[in-house]
């Protein structure tokens, strides 16, 4: 087994699924469990043979779609044959054979209408309706056969095992329902996660953006000053010649080195150091608790580390950058134009160099 099926392999589904594989795996395995668990129940009844068989047959089902889902197979397929399993054949067979309107079923009925409408809330409101009308119209002819023919319904006799079935039915119906809003929970706040990380996140490098910087840094100063630790050191850098890059590679080779850039300086950092992309071509790298030795020698490190590496056939590039220092009184437009001098120094004095403004 592999490491991603590893990662995968959780009772109710990993973090990586979306919402409706999920709540499609708990049904499968708390519909199983019920069903078979019927079973046992009707061969301690004797109940007919067929039910029985018809009873553990279901739960084999279930078990089985319920490994293929766990692992990402056929989730289209899974998911609307869950809906027509569950509404043209499990719940009519277990209206009958759990006691109707006497049964427990009837509490898991509320919870597969949830789940339907969950798992088909893509396909638009319209589907989801019609699924939910289908669903209450069957239950609907249920309880009219159960009226008129009330032979059919399989009753438990000895009161004790229907108390039993009903409070078990009770419980496991409402632990199928918080599993499902668990579930629903979790996938709202990655989903808020994802958009959140979207809004300081640069899509193409990966590095944080401008935004999350105004904020960070200034963060940071208010941190320094508050509690007198050490300052920050800020590298600005810019890539040396990179509008020939575009006009004579293509903008394509042109997202790739900045691409392979941010990777070579994100490996060489700390946790707490933070990569920005600040416009274009131009980064900072903030250092949080570094002084404006241990700043040039990372900077310098990086420098020579992208010289060396070949960006595609042929091209190589080269960075200049300038370095400052938080001072006491600066604010995030002074430390930042500090290491732009040191910057605009590096260029003027012939490029691919690091210059410190103190």
């Amino acid at each position: 087994m592999n490491n991603r099926n590893m990662k995968r392999f959780r009772l109710f589904g990993s973090t990586e699924m979306e919402l409706g594989e999920r709540i499609t795996i708990i049904m499968y395995l708390v519909t199983g469990i019920v069903v078979c668990l019927t079973g046992t129940l009707n061969v301690i009844l004797d109940y007919s043979p067929l039910l029985i068989f018809g009873s553990y047959i279901i739960g084999l089902i279930c078990f089985i779609l319920y490994i293929v889902q766990l692992f990402g197979h056929l989730h289209r397929f899974s998911r609307w044959f869950m809906v027509v399993f569950f509404i043209l054949i499990v719940a009519p067979f277990f209206w009958i054979i759990d006691g109707g309107t006497n049964g427990g079923f009837q509490y898991f009925l509320p919870t597969y209408i949830v789940a339907a409408s969950i798992l088909l809330r893509k396909y638009g409101a319209k589907i989801v309706f019609i699924t939910v009308l289908l669903n209450c119209i069957i239950i609907g002819v249920m309880i009219f056969i159960e009226y008129r023919h009330p032979e059919i319904i399989k009753i438990n006799p000895i009161r004790g095992e229907r108390m039993f079935d009903l409070g078990f039915s009770l419980w496991l119906a409402g632990f199928c329902a918080f599993l499902m809003i668990m579930a629903v929970l979790k996938s709202y706040e990655e989903e808020r996660k994802k958009v959140e990380r979207l809004t300081i996140i640069d899509d193409l490098t990966q590095a944080y953006n401008r935004r999350y910087a105004n904020t960070e840094i200034q963060e940071e100063i208010n941190r320094v000053e508050r509690y007198e630790i050490s300052g920050f050191s800020i590298i600005l850098l810019d890539l040396d010649r990179f509008k020939q890059v575009n006009d004579v590679y293509g903008h394509d080779i042109g997202d790739q080195v900045l691409i392979i850039i941010s990777d070579i300086i994100r490996r060489g950092l700390r946790l707490s150091d933070k990569f920005i992309r600040w416009g274009g071509e131009e980064f900072i790298i903030f250092l949080a608790q570094t002084d404006l030795d241990g700043a040039e020698l990372l900077a310098n490190r990086f420098r020579k580390e992208v010289e060396e590496t070949m960006m595609a056939d042929g091209l190589f590039v080269t960075f200049s950058a300038g370095i400052s220092h938080y001072q006491a009184g600066d604010n995030m437009d002074s430390v930042i134009k500090r290491a732009d001098i040191g910057l605009f120094q590096s260029k003027k004095h012939g490029r691919n160099q690091v210059v410190i403004v103190d």
